[in-house]
């Protein structure tokens, strides 16, 4: 495993449906309100979109492209482990035609809906030549169950085992992972809305690890109502901004996934 200098921040963001609404867009109407805050800080971010959201959305997509790295979040948004061979197959084969079509070339990088991915699709994901995944959540707060987490993992991009993913082995394939803090807590969406601003400060002030994840959903950033709404909306985009300045003067560097990779090939 490639030991990291200084700090770096892979900065990233799910664009899917919004939450529990398979039907509904606002975060992706309205994703211009994160992409602003990003190049108020010269950050080229990923985004690891579906492939429906590419063919509802073609021309939001390209114009993302002019900043930012495109990802692959599947075709839909299922889950993994509700997909056999085949099916997967089908989402990856449907996607890379939708994407080549509008860019000419592959995507690189892919993460599993809902972070749910095993050793069988990294072994695809190598077949159809992606040179990086972002999915394994490499740990999770002990008293909270979530179904893409797996069993711990490295906290720091590496590359996995064929025979445990989970483990450091000859795959060529780069594992990118939800890094969490201490006690196991992901710097992403849902918990940066939850926890208090002043938590996070706090934590980073004690422990600043030299590789970590910033990650979001697209939905995020548009007021909702009902389970997990705490604080979307104009309230996410605000902690957002704040949270990368501090970030900046801990003198952190923000990567895209195609950036890591390219760190760490070597």
């Amino acid at each position: 495993m490639k030991k990291i200098s200084d700090r770096i921040c892979f900065v990233s963001i799910d664009v899917e449906p919004d939450f529990g609404q398979k039907e509904s867009f606002k975060g992706i109407e309205n994703l211009e309100n994160i992409l602003d805050i990003f190049k108020k800080y010269n950050i080229s971010a990923t985004l690891f979109v579906t492939g429906e959201v590419f063919k509802k959305y073609p021309d939001l997509v390209k114009k993302w492209s002019q900043t930012n790295e495109i990802g692959c979040h599947n075709f839909t948004h299922t889950t993994l482990e509700k997909l056999n061979l085949s099916q997967r197959e089908k989402e990856l084969n449907d996607f890379f035609k939708i994407y080549s079509s509008l860019f000419g070339q592959n995507p690189l990088g892919f993460r599993a809906p809902r972070f749910v991915i095993d050793g069988t699709q990294l072994e695809l994901l190598e077949k159809y030549d992606f040179f990086y995944d972002s999915s394994v959540l490499a740990n999770y707060i002990p008293f909270k169950g979530y179904q893409g987490f797996k069993g711990r993992a490295p906290n720091t991009p590496y590359f996995p085992s064929r025979g445990n993913y989970l483990k450091e082995g000859e795959m060529k394939i780069l594992e990118i992972p939800i890094a969490t803090q201490i006690l196991g807590l992901p710097f992403f969406g849902i918990w940066l809305r939850y926890l208090p601003l002043t938590f996070w400060k706090i934590l980073f002030k004690f422990h600043s690890p030299h590789f970590i994840t910033l990650g979001m959903h697209s939905w995020d950033a548009v007021p909702f109502s009902g389970k997990k709404s705490f604080n979307s909306g104009e309230k996410f985009l605000k902690i957002l901004e704040e949270l990368l300045s501090f970030l900046r003067r801990l003198n952190y560097r923000f990567l895209n996934g195609k950036k890591i990779f390219n760190e760490f090939k070597t």
